[in-house]
């Protein structure tokens, strides 16, 4: 009876052990992914609106009330020759969604045509998750390349020297200087030696819009970057963890429509913009048809995560057998002006 009743001790002791040991071990699986998670989302949305010396559209969200977006002109800085995006970048380097739980977007990315890519993510095998947001940035690549010579004209070839990796056929591409830039899709396949020769031609409908760019670029100014458009969002994985139920992760879909799995545990992301008022206070608004991008300066993040701690329990000692933690963190736009 007496080691009876020392052996129901030891295995309660060592049943405490290992759920004590898998609590712990979802915990720092938590942490990782929430703080991974965060991390990659604070750095590009920093960069968000980056197009090297040039801002997308030189003006400040108090400002934004002031411009007419329908004749702007010669403030048109960043000339989108590229079929995609067809809108100019300052509307589209930020743009936010929320997914209700009963599957509605706000705003609806059906409305308008430069949110095609958005709309795109409705109809695939892993779409968004419901009551999740999601968040799209466009900028331009920190590395960069020195043209080898001066274009002869605006519909001439691109010379570049070494400094883009892994420029190919159909890339996107902005060369610019501080002044004016141009959004342009390679129509040719690329040399690896330079000086890189890239075409520009309006060969097939989803290419360029025309041959012409908006000035003839010169070696002594000019620089050629790799343009961004990556949105982030959860979705089933399609796995299942070890009571059967779905493994969701934060997703990366970049402007080929090519979706990446980025970190697992990811329950749902939730992001709240600080928009800017006439007086220049800020009023912290979820994603919805009344949020202005343009006026958007602050950003906070908000990664959900969900992890598996140990087998569920029944009766008097029923419990919710996953781990749930929210990480948060504000972003400060810096290429707004």
């Amino acid at each position: 009876m007496l080691s009876a009743l020392v052996l129901a001790g030891v295995l309660n002791v060592v049943a405490s052990v290992k759920e004590s040991h898998k609590l712990n071990d979802a915990l720092s699986q938590s942490q990782e992914s929430g703080r991974f998670a965060l991390d990659l989302l604070v750095d590009a949305i920093t960069q968000s609106g980056y197009y090297g010396c040039l801002n997308p559209l030189n003006f400040s969200p108090i400002e934004e009330a002031a411009i007419d977006w329908n004749n702007l002109g010669s403030a048109f800085y960043i000339n989108p020759v590229a079929v995609f995006p067809s809108t100019n970048l300052s509307r589209t380097s930020l743009r936010g969604f929320t997914v209700s739980p009963s599957n509605v977007w706000a705003p609806d990315p059906t409305v308008d045509s430069y949110n095609q890519d958005i709309e795109a993510l409705i109809g695939v095998a892993k779409p968004p998750k419901s009551d999740s947001d999601v968040i799209n940035v466009q900028y331009a690549s920190t590395e960069s390349a020195l043209l080898a010579a001066d274009m002869a004209s605006t519909a001439a070839d691109i010379s570049i020297e070494l400094g883009l990796t892994g420029v190919a056929n159909s890339s996107y591409l902005i060369i610019g200087d501080c002044t004016k830039a141009d959004l342009f899709k390679v129509t040719n396949n690329p040399s690896t030696s330079p000086p890189i020769v890239l075409k520009h031609e309006a060969i097939l409908p989803n290419t360029n819009q025309q041959n012409d760019l908006r000035s003839a670029y010169t070696k002594n100014s000019a620089q050629v970057r790799r343009f961004h458009n990556d949105t982030y969002y959860v979705a089933a994985t399609g796995r299942q963890d070890e009571l059967g139920q779905p493994i969701e992760a934060l997703m990366r879909r970049n402007i080929a429509g090519v979706d990446e799995e980025i970190i697992e545990g990811i329950e749902s992301l939730k992001i709240t913009y600080g928009q800017q008022a006439a007086d220049g206070t800020l009023q912290y608004i979820v994603a919805s048809s009344a949020l202005d991008m343009r006026k958007i300066a602050q950003v906070q993040i908000t990664v959900n995560t969900k992890m598996l701690r140990a087998a569920s329990k029944t009766g008097l000692d029923a419990y919710d057998p996953y781990l749930r933690k929210s990480y948060t963190r504000t972003v400060q736009l810096r290429n707004r002006s």
